[in-house]
């Protein structure tokens, strides 16, 4: 068992990538996101803070399903999840050296096939995608489309800020 020294800085870790995961359910949006994240602190230290290691916002009129972090060996751990407020949520967990990730599930009304998302991430982002099935449209500002992966047609955006107001239009039916 490797122990680490524990930092409570935000800078020991680095968003790589997040991916958003669109699925319609009758008059629901099923939605999954995750992110990568790498920690290449030098010398090796631990990121965690006891009120929130890793905070997230879900949009409006969400249903929170499930939260999991997922440690370099791969495995993923479910989180309780602590309230922050308006729609912000974090969860403690020790991010050690290395690749790890959340991921956070989560359901919101999708009443005639369309809704608006509104995305905030606390966290830049090296590259968001967007994963919908080809009978979805998806579109929003700096999305373009990026072909097809396992079934999804794939929406990319390159270099996200920190809090960076993302806006998506989703509209069409899951495939019967």
């Amino acid at each position: 068992v490797e122990v680490f020294e524990p930092t409570d800085k935000p800078s020991a870790f680095t968003v790589t990538a997040h991916a958003i995961i669109l699925q319609p359910s009758d008059a629901n949006l099923a939605i999954g996101e995750e992110y990568n994240i790498e920690n290449k602190t030098k010398p090796p230290l631990a990121y965690y803070r006891a009120d929130g290691s890793f905070r997230f916002t879900l949009p409006a009129g969400a249903r929170l399903n499930d939260v999991s972090a997922v440690s370099s060996a791969g495995m993923p751990v479910v989180q309780t999840p602590i309230d922050k407020g308006q729609n912000q949520e974090a969860i403690a967990f020790p991010f050690r050296p290395g690749q790890s990730g959340v991921r956070i599930s989560y359901k919101v009304p999708y009443a005639g096939n369309q809704t608006k998302l509104r995305f905030l991430s606390p966290y830049a982002a090296e590259r968001l995608a967007i994963f919908a099935p080809p009978a979805v449209q998806v579109t929003g500002e700096g999305f373009a489309p990026a072909g097809q992966e396992q079934g999804y047609s794939v929406y990319m955006r390159e270099t996200v800020a920190a809090n960076t107001p993302i806006t998506v239009s989703v509209s069409g039916t899951a495939p019967t």
